[in-house]
């Protein structure tokens, strides 16, 4: 029940996006810009966008590695990471554990995959 809920909030969330794409750039570029200045909702969300591939290349590594963060910093990121733990391999999710690691002690200026 809580993955339909959470892959129907994406939808949603997706076809939103989709709509406003062209408005997109500027808005990606300040959440990608505010994630690497250490706020953990500009972390979740870049998550999600890695997530859907809204604007970004679609990636669950980098989705987990950005929820890690958020989570790290405060987020609450459940919802994203029950969905990508059902969704991911366990050698994924190292990949990604090692991706937060890394970004994380380089003060977020090594967090590219």
């Amino acid at each position: 029940m809580l993955k339909l809920l959470f892959i129907s909030a994406l939808l949603f969330f997706q076809i939103h996006v989709s709509a406003t794409a062209e408005k997109e750039t500027p808005e990606i570029e300040l959440i990608q810009q505010l994630a690497q200045d250490g706020d953990a909702e500009a972390q979740y969300e870049l998550g999600t966008m890695y997530l859907l591939g809204e604007g970004v290349l679609q990636s669950f590594i980098t989705s987990y590695s950005w929820a890690n963060i958020s989570r790290y910093n405060g987020a609450d990121a459940k919802l994203l990471f029950d969905f990508l733990e059902n969704e991911m391999s366990m050698n994924d999710i190292s990949k990604a554990q090692a991706l937060s690691k890394r970004c994380l002690e380089s003060n977020y200026k090594n967090c590219g995959s």
